[in-house]
């Protein structure tokens, strides 16, 4: 009587176990679909740990379970736990399933998204090839899963500033979605503002605006209101304003779209760019110390997500680097570029050009802090990578022989500081037009190295030169353009022009008060 109560008994609780595991995942996919993130991960664990006890460490229900969660991770913007889930499932469906299921696709699919989100773009083309390949096999050429990965494809490319090769794949996309599913379809809605986000990335924002208005028409349509999916369209109509030249009428989208990026997790990386374009809207404003704040807090969040190695952070970092100068922070400005110059070493190779920029920036950093030691260590290395890079590499040889004369300049070695600067000359006299940042720090070494000896009305036009060009490149307000005036104002003491010296002394002043 024992053992048939016992051997009745045990169909009934593994039906019910069962039972349950498909109950939380399903309730999981639920709140996942309803952007209540925090919940699906919660009944997402619960499901994985009923499937692993239930099934083992090796079934295709404990592969879907793991599945579920890199998804949910990905979204919170956890995507160490998420690249961990996704190859769990991935090694499961693929002994179990075999390697030309599309479930498989699925995870290779899952993976190359999350490599693109992190720039790893060799590894996500990579899997992204396999997925489709898969993909084509299983539901055909012309399937939403092919356009999906088409998608990833331009994302890609655009990462990469292929924009020509990003916009091949967003079309080809965009003419799998309205043929397969129709064109008021929500992947018809991504593929809009994927192209959108292309066109404004290569300046042609009339097309872009008129891609974001479809998209808007489809994401309302299928959203309402109040989904976070919202969000990624709030943004890209931002960039449009601002990099179309209407940084406050930006603001207001950028913090729309900030709520509905919050609500989905304090961490994900979408929230991150969007700070940190807010706080470009800030700086062309001026406002330097809330551009910083913004700026930082944004890269807080990318680092937190991407990790201190991505390819990603290379822009944020150097953008860091010019706050911190923009507020007179040239310490934290330091510590930025040295930060720069090791991921783009980690990154690229310690001879690459990129390098050599990363030098100069740390040399031009620290002879505003006079460490002039540091200066002739930084231009010697970038000298020598810069050289290595051939004819691509003179511009950047070019900065850092005007550094290295300025430090010669106020080590008062002048024969050595006018070698440099005929050297520097040469080079930026064959390349008028594309390097004016080049032709004012020309202008300025020249003003600098003759206030030095003397030659005062040498001196003069090359500080008038320096200063009108400063002040269009970076405007009225600006650390550069004050450095220049403080000189100018020495000039005109020298000279015995006591008036000009204060008026231009107080300018300087002026724009320093505004900075700090």
């Amino acid at each position: 009587m024992i053992i048939t109560f016992v051997l009745a008994t045990f169909p009934n609780r593994a039906a019910a176990a069962a039972e349950t595991w498909e109950a939380l995942l399903t309730e999981s996919k639920s709140y996942f679909a309803a952007e209540k993130y925090d919940k699906a991960l919660t009944s997402g664990k619960k499901a994985l740990t009923s499937a692993e006890k239930l099934y083992g460490p090796d079934h295709p229900n404990t592969a879907d379970s793991l599945f579920n969660l890199a998804e949910i991770y990905r979204e919170l913007g956890n995507y160490h736990n998420s690249e961990s889930s996704f190859s769990g499932a991935l090694g499961i469906r693929e002994r179990i399933l075999g390697p030309e299921h599309s479930r498989v696709a699925e995870c290779y699919y899952g993976l190359a998204e999350l490599m693109m989100s992190r720039g790893e773009y060799q590894l996500a083309e990579n899997y992204g090839a396999r997925a489709l390949a898969i993909f084509q096999k299983t539901d055909g050429p012309e399937s939403v899963a092919s356009g999906k990965v088409n998608i990833l494809f331009a994302e890609i490319s655009q990462g990469r500033h292929e924009y020509r090769e990003a916009e091949s794949f967003g079309n080809k996309a965009l003419e799998i979605f309205e043929k397969t599913v129709g064109p008021g379809s929500l992947q018809t809605g991504k593929a809009l503002l994927l192209l959108a986000s292309v066109r404004i990335k290569s300046g042609n924002y009339s097309e872009a605006a008129s891609l974001l208005q479809r998209a808007d028409e489809i994401y309302l349509k299928t959203y309402g209101k109040k989904r976070l999916e919202n969000g990624k369209l709030f943004y890209h109509q931002a960039e449009l304003l601002r990099l179309g030249g209407e940084p406050k009428k930006a603001q207001g989208l950028y913090k729309k779209a900030l709520k509905y990026f919050k609500k989905r997790s304090e961490i994900n990386p979408e929230r991150g760019r969007t700070l940190i374009a807010l706080a470009a809207c800030h700086k062309s404003d001026f406002k330097y110390k809330k551009a910083f704040q913004l700026h930082a807090e944004g890269l807080s969040i990318l680092e937190h997500s991407l990790g201190t190695g991505s390819v990603i952070l290379e822009e944020p970092i150097l953008e860091m680097s010019e706050l911190s100068l923009l507020n007179l922070d040239y310490e934290r400005a330091g510590v930025e570029a040295f930060r720069l110059f090791q991921l783009r070493a980690a990154i690229y190779g310690a001879k690459d050009l990129r390098v050599a920029r990363a030098l100069n920036r740390l040399a031009e950093i620290n002879l505003k802090m006079n460490k002039l030691h540091a200066v002739e260590s930084f231009c010697s290395q970038a000298l020598e990578n810069a050289a290595s890079a051939g004819s691509s590499g003179e511009p950047e040889q070019a900065a850092s022989l005007l550094l290295r004369a300025k430090l010669r300049t106020r080590q008062g070695d002048y024969p050595s500081a006018q070698s440099d600067l005929e050297r520097a000359s040469a080079i930026i006299d064959r390349y008028p037009d594309q390097e004016p940042a080049l032709a004012l720090e020309l202008a300025a070494a020249k003003a600098s190295f003759n206030l030095a000896q003397g030659n005062y009305l040498a001196a003069e036009p090359f500080f008038e030169k320096a200063i009108a060009a400063a002040e269009q490149i970076y405007g009225s307000i600006h650390p550069r353009v004050a450095e220049l005036l403080g000189e100018m104002s020495v000039l005109y003491r020298e000279t015995g022009r006591v008036k000009e010296a204060e008026a231009a002394k107080k300018r300087a002043a002026k724009i320093y008060s505004k900075l700090t």
